[in-house]
């Protein structure tokens, strides 16, 4: 809410991290070819926020990339949006930093969250004000992505309004296209 009200100003970048460590598993879809590797995991969290917030066309994609066992375990993605809004996303899963945090930084100030995915307290600097808001959240994990669901069966919804098909295919899109990036 505090971004899209203008508080901290036109967002000039965003940086977020969401970085784990996983045993090496075989058997896991963490390290199948096909379907494994931190950007398909932990990245889809770090580029949807980003895609949330940036609207418009990306310009510029570059990826510092490392592989272990067939699969990327480590991302720096830094992305450049067609309004000149810069953002970097780190992912990992053989990490043991476990950085879990988004700074948004805006023409007048930043906000500063851990666990960016579900955050409940945001550091907010504007202009020469700094404070802090927090959250309840009454239940952890999955809970909201189930309720959505739910909520869509029994209203006979085909869309959620907080992530649209649209906005999973823009998600594709850009998973997809720094693959190729990565790949050369």
């Amino acid at each position: 809410q505090e971004v899209t009200s203008g508080l901290i100003g036109q967002i000039v970048s965003i940086e977020n991290h969401f970085q784990s460590y996983h045993d090496y598993d075989a058997h896991s879809y963490l390290y199948d070819e096909a379907q494994g590797g931190a950007l398909y995991d932990c990245g889809t969290y770090c580029l949807a926020s980003v895609l949330d917030l940036v609207p418009g066309q990306m310009t510029n994609i570059q990826n510092n990339v490392t592989y272990h066992h067939g699969v990327d375990v480590y991302d720096e993605v830094h992305l450049t949006f067609e309004n000149g809004v810069k953002a970097t996303c780190v992912c990992s899963i053989e990490d043991e930093v476990k950085d879990r945090s988004m700074i948004i930084k805006g023409a007048n100030g930043q906000i500063k969250v851990d666990y960016f995915y579900r955050p409940t307290e945001a550091l907010i600097e504007a202009g020469e004000e700094s404070y802090t808001v927090t959250v309840e959240i009454p239940y952890d994990d999955f809970y909201p992505e189930i309720e959505a669901v739910h909520q869509g069966i029994s209203y006979l919804k085909t869309e959620s309004p907080l992530m649209s098909h649209q906005d999973s295919i823009r998600l594709a899109q850009t998973l997809e296209a720094i693959k190729k990036v990565s790949h050369g």
